[in-house]
């Protein structure tokens, strides 16, 4: 019985460390590298949730390219070319995509922080090959995953002891008359 009630505060317990991997973001354009961020994650990630957080990762322009930016919207540019995006881990490319268009958004006219559109995710999604999820959607979280897992576990063996016992909780056979109904 004991064993019941110790179970639950399993899922308490911090989670395991998983060791970050660290992820290298790049776009080129004819062959010259015009945007690179760097990001982390647990190294569970799948390539298509990796993709997607190209919508929210800021990407820093490189010292050179001059990118076609309008004078009446600043906060938009798109580039047109040979264009190549990767993502990569210890230099293994992890996705690749190559179009020929891409369009990119910024929050200040002054900054040299870009993103691509959310429509640009998935279309250079598509192109890699990859299912990105839809931006704004999160996938569920491995973790979460573990914690439902463990709670139908120990759901299922609370289960499991109090048929086999056939008492509630507290309640002893002794406690019991021959009729089955609790002694006062």
């Amino acid at each position: 019985m004991r064993l019941s009630l110790a179970l639950p505060l399993l899922l308490f317990l911090p989670a395991p460390a998983s060791a970050a991997r660290l992820l290298n973001f790049s776009v080129e354009l004819n062959g010259q590298k015009v945007l690179a961020a760097i990001d982390s994650d647990d190294g569970l990630a799948d390539p298509g949730t990796i993709w997607s957080r190209l919508h929210q990762k800021m990407l820093t322009a490189e010292n050179g390219p001059q990118f076609p930016i309008k004078v009446d919207d600043p906060l938009h540019c798109q580039l047109e070319g040979n264009i190549v995006i990767r993502a990569t881990h210890t230099g293994k490319v992890l996705a690749e995509a190559k179009v020929s268009e891409l369009q990119l958004v910024r929050t200040d006219a002054a900054s040299n922080l870009w993103s691509l559109s959310p429509d640009a995710v998935v279309r250079t999604a598509q192109a890699a090959g990859l299912k990105a999820l839809p931006t704004g959607e999160k996938g569920i979280e491995p973790r979460l995953l573990v914690l439902i897992g463990l709670s139908g576990v120990v759901l299922l063996i609370g289960i499991w002891v109090m048929a086999r016992h056939g008492t509630p909780m507290g309640e002893t056979h002794s406690s019991r008359n021959p009729s089955g109904t609790p002694q006062q």
